[in-house]
């Protein structure tokens, strides 16, 4: 009986204990600001800071980082040489190809050369910038490629983030 009732006051006394704690050690921490974690991948209220989420979104493989950045009405251009004609497609089928591209390189390596241009007010950018990217499939098979990008930013207030509205891909890919 002895026993039995020390078992019970232990139990009571742990039931209590853990009601009565304010910090629950097995509970995982909440980060309640995440602008802090997401600052680091880039500023998108700044145009440097939308070459620098777009390189992360890049390298990282995430198609979630990439599609923040673009437009709900967002064009992507390059002009076809071997047709004499340039193919456009929207967003969906843009997210659809980062997907994929995502999944099947191993690495993606994207570095940002000199702006040739930058037209910027407060609510809308075109920027051209040359850029240096490998796509690394394997360990036997990469390419490499440079060219120039012509982005089209905009905005609706001058605190709001950027986003890319059309893109113009100038490169040798």
């Amino acid at each position: 009986m002895q026993k039995r009732f020390s078992v019970y006051i232990l139990l009571l006394i742990a039931f209590l204990g853990m009601i009565s704690c304010k910090k629950n050690i097995f509970k995982p921490k909440v980060i309640k600001d995440d602008n802090s974690i997401l600052s680091s991948l880039g500023n998108r209220k700044t145009v440097d800071g939308v070459f620098l989420w777009f390189k992360n979104a890049y390298e990282f493989r995430d198609s979630t980082l990439y599609g923040k950045l673009l437009h709900p009405n967002f064009r992507f251009t390059y002009y076809d040489f071997a047709n004499n004609t340039q193919i456009s497609w929207d967003r969906g089928e843009e997210m659809r190809i980062q997907y994929r591209l995502f999944q099947n390189v191993k690495n993606i390596s994207l570095t940002w050369n000199n702006y040739l241009q930058t037209d910027t007010t407060a609510t809308s950018a075109e920027i051209i910038r040359s850029f240096n990217l490998i796509l690394e499939i394997d360990a036997y098979t990469s390419y490499r490629g440079t060219g120039r990008v012509i982005f089209t930013l905009t905005r609706n207030h001058p605190d709001e983030e950027w986003m890319l509205l059309r893109w113009f891909d100038d490169s040798d890919f």
